[in-house]
């Protein structure tokens, strides 16, 4: 049997990311966000978890503010969300978009 991967390594991160309970029962691929293998195997470690935190924090806080998942204006607000929001100064521009969209704010 082989080694675990070392933390901070990019074969880590992909462990971890694909291991995730959002992973495993679907909801990145039904959201079509960009976590599965095909997507992350050229990227490096910290852009895998980025990734993989802001889709869980974007998830759970629709899953808390009642929005089904199965909606797809739902889909695709959190599709624009996750897309509009990895990278750079859009994140917290798009963070709050979403949240007046679950009615959080205004």
């Amino acid at each position: 049997m082989g080694e675990l991967p070392k933390q901070g390594t990019k074969e880590y991160a992909l462990a971890d990311v694909l291991s995730r309970p959002n992973a495993i029962n679907g909801l990145y691929r039904k959201l079509k966000f960009p976590l599965e293998w095909e997507n992350l195997k050229t990227k490096d470690a910290m852009y895998i978890t980025h990734m993989a935190d802001f889709a869980d924090n974007l998830i759970a806080e629709a899953i808390s503010s009642g929005k089904d998942l199965d909606d797809p204006e739902v889909r695709e607000e959190l599709f624009a969300a996750m897309h509009g929001g990895v990278t750079g100064a859009l994140a917290a521009i798009n963070w709050h978009k979403f949240l007046r969209f679950l009615g959080i704010r205004r």
